[in-house]
């Protein structure tokens, strides 16, 4: 058994309350069921017990709320369960809703990869996206398997011609600034070098 230690009305939201079980945030729950089960400071309960009351209370309006967030903001895995945790949910109410909306394909990482990579596969190479795609929560397995189809077309050689347009190929300080930048874009040095071979031959050409 759990001792109620502390019931405070939420600072965002003064229709949900935080409860605390000896001293230690446990969840966040709707007033209105504090009320209805007599929720009290000093009170023993069991936690599975509390648990079932605030799956079957809160489960629904969790799950509208992501639906309504995945329908304004195109969202992760990991962005949904931020937002629901910031919303004061019970980890086992954020399961729920997480898998329902995996489920109804509210949510699917690999599309938002797909997708992440093709909006941006122009101006950024292969490992800034892996990079930037692992920073939103996406698992590493699935940024792989998503960018098993990014195709370069010619990004780093498009955005070389344009980083070079004034720089001096021959000069090695340049050289080494113009493939600096290169890396930090996510292209591999292989394509970088590449991508430098054809621009001083087109030069040379000249």
């Amino acid at each position: 058994m759990a001792v109620i230690t502390k019931i405070e009305i939420q600072k965002n939201n003064e229709n949900r309350c935080n409860i605390y079980l000896d001293d230690n945030f446990y969840s966040g729950v709707e007033s209105i069921i504090v009320f209805k089960y007599r929720l009290k400071v000093g009170m023993e309960i069991d936690k599975k017990q509390l648990d079932e009351i605030i799956f079957d209370s809160e489960k629904e309006k969790a799950f509208s709320y992501a639906v309504e967030y995945v329908c304004k903001y195109v969202a992760t895995e990991k962005q949904l369960i931020n937002k629901l945790y910031d919303k004061g949910y019970h980890k086992n109410i954020v399961e729920y809703v997480i898998n329902k909306c995996k489920e109804y394909s509210y949510i699917d990482d690999l599309k938002y990869a797909k997708a992440y990579i093709f909006q941006n596969r122009a101006v950024k190479g292969k490992l800034r996206l892996e990079q930037e795609l692992i920073k939103k929560g996406i698992k590493k397995e699935i940024v792989l398997e998503a960018l098993e189809e990014y195709k370069e077309e010619d990004g780093c050689l498009n955005i070389a011609k344009k980083k070079a347009k004034n720089k001096d190929l021959d000069d090695p300080k340049q050289y080494a600034s113009l493939i600096r930048y290169l890396q930090y874009r996510g292209y591999e040095f292989d394509d970088i070098k590449e991508a430098l071979e054809i621009i001083k031959k087109e030069k040379y050409n000249d």
